[in-house]
């Protein structure tokens, strides 16, 4: 999501510029798929952006499933053995 409202704001021509770049300009090195010619732009919205969302997506479906109360009562169960 962070990635498409960057896209959005540029297309918008509300975030204009060179520091809504995704790439460094004039960047020649293609190691690691591009991760090397990241701006900070570039890489806050996707590296960053990628894990802050997956750890979120984690949270919530623990949180869902009521994981952390499943495992406090299998570990109270378990120590009774």
């Amino acid at each position: 999501m962070l990635d498409l409202t960057r896209h959005l704001l540029q297309d918008a021509d509300i975030w204009t510029g060179p520091s809504s770049s995704m790439y460094r300009p004039n960047c020649d090195d293609s190691g690691l798929g591009g991760l090397t010619c990241l701006s900070w732009t570039g890489f806050f919205f996707t590296i960053v952006g990628t894990y802050a969302g997956f750890a979120m997506l984690l949270t919530g479906v623990f949180w869902s499933a009521g994981f952390v109360g499943k495992v406090k009562r299998a570990w109270a169960l378990a120590r009774k053995q």
